[in-house]
Order: structure tokens, then sequence, then C-alpha cells
């Protein structure tokens, strides 16, 4: 049996733009493991927006605390509006 990790970020602005919606999951030792973006997403001022991801954490993935890490760029990676480096963290104790 595989343990499956839904990680959901929200997003709201005050301002309407079209962004981009990147979600990462950090590991103990601070290297990426997990990585989901949306595609260009037209964000009303004041309209939460919802980006989930599944990830299926790998034998090989070490034990310990993981990082959730939330960005919102312009299309296409045109640029960083805004990184959230702590949006949470969960423990991870093996599948």
């Amino acid at each position: 049996m595989s343990l499956i990790v839904r990680v959901t970020a929200s997003v709201t602005s005050s301002v309407g733009a079209p962004t981009l919606l990147d979600l990462e999951v950090y590991g103990p030792n601070g290297e990426r493991w997990f990585q989901h973006w949306s595609g260009t997403v037209q964000v009303k001022p004041g309209v939460t927006e919802i980006l989930v991801g599944t990830w299926t954490p790998p034998l090989t993935a070490p034990l310990g605390t993981y990082v959730v890490k939330v960005g919102v760029f312009w299309p296409d990676w045109g640029g960083m509006l805004h990184w959230n480096n702590f949006a949470t963290s969960f423990a991870f104790e093996g599948p």
C-alpha cells in the first residue's frame, strides 16, 4: 500500500492578474521532493484560488519534517510576484 500526501495551497490577491501558482515540498535535508504548478490562472481581486497537488513519497524519501513552499509568478515563469518559504510543514514517518 502506498502513502499519498495531498498538498493544498490557497492564494488570495488584492488585485487581478494572470498568474502561475507553484506548490513545492522540501525534505528534512532541504532537497525538493515534489513540485506542482498551475497553468495560467486569472486571479480575481478578493477571490481565493486553490491549487492541489498529490504526492506519493518514494521509499527513498527520508523520515522527518517536510516544508511546503508556495509561489506566485507571472505566466510562463516570467518573474516572481510572491514567495512563501514556509507555508506549512508536516512530519513524514514512512509509508
